[in-house]
């Protein structure tokens, strides 16, 4: 009986020292407690504009795990305050772990002629910039977004400066046989190749880091679109003020379809996080892909992990397509083994296009942006087009992703 009471008493003892994930619900919530290291180091991080009004308040809340004290009294919301959201007024409200990432982002922004950019950055309480981190994420306690300084290097002395942590996600396993991929390209010409140079330009970063933005700064205007900021009680701490929209359905994520084919998102987890929601799972053919994936609106795989990553993979694709004019090329790849390169059997051109999406880009559109800004942005007429093709055989050649 004593021994039974004594294990009963640790079993209470453990679970009560447990304490849950103050991001319990978030996007890619595991690589963001991966990078529970950055808040806990208190590892320096420096204004990115020198004499910068801002930086005390944010740099006090920037580490802090659970948000305590943050607060739009305390922290505002860049959009907020009584001041235009520029080059200079990022800056003011951007911290980083090396000066030259401070350097090469103001000139990043100088070089972006977006104003649909600058106003998603309305809804965030700061900018972090730091190599400490897995990958780049909103982050609700803080308000803030996190960004991988990976995206910011120039010279290869600026990248020896840096130590990157592993990006857990899309591990390779064996029963995964369907993939799928997207690249963005413009002047026939793929972000992610350009990106990849050993010596980079602005030119060559920033249109990958406007996707990156786009879709981080989506995850934040989801929680707090432009025309909310006036209503907050800003006493609130920012992780109180996101739980209450969750609950209550009021964020936009909660508000548009999310793709709901069960298959196709049982098989995204187990692709993207390596989970089994069931046995069966890992049980996706290419048949199931042209009739779950292809005609739903999820942009790849990556959308059906929640309701929050399917909004801001399509928020991404639709700013990339109709204010950069970056086409997207998603590819539904097939490999019998790890060993194996993928075949390409899917693929369709600028897949944001395609009707059952378009309507639920242009209806998200319309909540997070500024009511003239949305207005605007939805009535450009595409000149692009979508594109499909199926059933490519490995012997005739590859469509590719090219602006005609």
């Amino acid at each position: 009986m004593n021994k039974i009471l004594t294990l009963a008493l640790i079993i209470l003892i453990t679970s009560c020292a447990k304490k849950s994930s103050p991001v319990s619900g978030e996007p890619h919530q595991k690589e963001i407690e991966a990078s529970f290291s950055l808040f806990e180091s208190n590892k320096p991080l420096v204004a990115a504009s020198a004499g910068s009004p801002y930086f005390k308040a944010i740099s006090s809340c920037a580490l802090k795990k659970e948000g305590e004290g943050c607060t739009p009294e305390k922290v505002p919301l860049l959009g907020m305050r009584d001041a235009e959201i520029n080059v200079d007024y990022v800056l003011k409200n951007t911290i980083v772990s090396h000066d030259f990432l401070a350097l090469n982002f103001k000139e990043y922004l100088n070089s972006v002629n977006n104003k649909y950019l600058f106003a998603l950055f309305g809804s965030v309480s700061g900018i972090v910039i730091t190599d400490e981190i897995s990958s780049s994420f909103y982050y609700t306690p803080t308000g803030m977004i996190y960004i991988n300084a990976r995206y910011l290097w120039k010279t290869q002395k600026e990248l020896a400066k840096l130590k990157f942590k592993k990006d857990g996600r899309f591990s390779r396993d064996e029963r995964k046989k369907i993939l799928t991929d997207i690249d963005y390209v413009k002047d026939n010409k793929i972000i992610y190749d350009e990106a990849r140079k050993s010596e980079r330009e602005i030119t060559d970063i920033a249109p990958d880091l406007s996707r990156l933005f786009f879709h981080e700064l989506t995850h934040a205007n989801d929680v707090y679109p432009a025309d909310l900021h006036s209503q907050l009680d800003v006493s609130e701490s920012y992780y109180k003020l996101r739980t209450k929209r969750y609950e209550s359905k009021e964020m936009i994520s909660r508000m548009i379809v999310y793709p709901e084919t069960k298959k196709a998102w049982e098989y995204a987890i187990f692709v993207v996080d390596g989970e089994l929601i069931n046995p069966d799972s890992h049980l996706f053919t290419k048949d199931d892909f042209l009739s779950d994936f292809a005609p739903n609106i999820g942009m790849v795989f990556y959308s059906y992990l929640t309701n929050r990553e399917h909004l801001a993979m399509m928020m991404e694709s639709y700013f990339m397509l109709f204010t950069e004019h970056y086409e997207t090329c998603v590819y539904g790849k097939y490999r019998e083994s790890t060993d194996k390169k993928s075949e390409l059997f899917w693929f369709q051109k600028n897949r944001i296009l395609q009707d059952n999406i378009l309507a639920e880009a242009k209806g998200a559109i319309d909540l997070m942006l500024p009511s003239h800004l949305a207005l605007e942005l939805n009535s450009i007429v595409s000149v692009f087009e979508l594109e499909t093709f199926t059933d490519i055989s490995s012997s005739e050649e590859k469509p590719a992703c090219k602006n005609y």
